[in-house]
């Protein structure tokens, strides 16, 4: 008679036990992982879409100010008449008044701005 070369039963039984261990576990871990990452990119979005919305709205509410300040300068009379000599105090007042936002606004935050002083002082005599 012939010898067959085979499994015994523990090895069998081992192998059984691990793969009706492993796959339940293993399919746990994927939808778990899954419901994780679908969670955790809900969570990111929400809070840089928050995060946005903030943002426009300081941004609309600071471009609103500067537009009705613009027009209100502009509905003048001084400056409506389109007289040089009328126009440089309002000028000078509106200068005087945003010197610092000018620096602040018109460079990036991570360079130094430059003095303008010099420049605008220049312009408006």
């Amino acid at each position: 008679m012939a010898r067959r070369l085979g499994f015994g039963i523990f090895p069998k039984l081992l192998l059984t036990m691990l793969v009706v261990t492993l796959i339940p576990l293993g399919a746990i871990w994927y939808l778990d992982y899954r419901t994780e990452s679908e969670n955790l990119s809900n969570q990111i979005e929400q809070r840089l879409s928050g995060q946005a919305d903030t943002m426009v709205g300081y941004v609309d509410a600071w471009v609103d100010m500067h537009l009705r300040m613009l027009r209100q300068n502009a509905a003048l009379e001084d400056m409506a008449a389109m007289d040089g000599k009328k126009q440089k105090p309002l000028l000078r007042a509106i200068a005087a008044e945003f010197r610092d936002k000018i620096n602040l606004t018109t460079r990036p935050q991570r360079q130094a701005p430059p003095d303008r002083r010099e420049q605008l002082d220049r312009v408006l005599r």
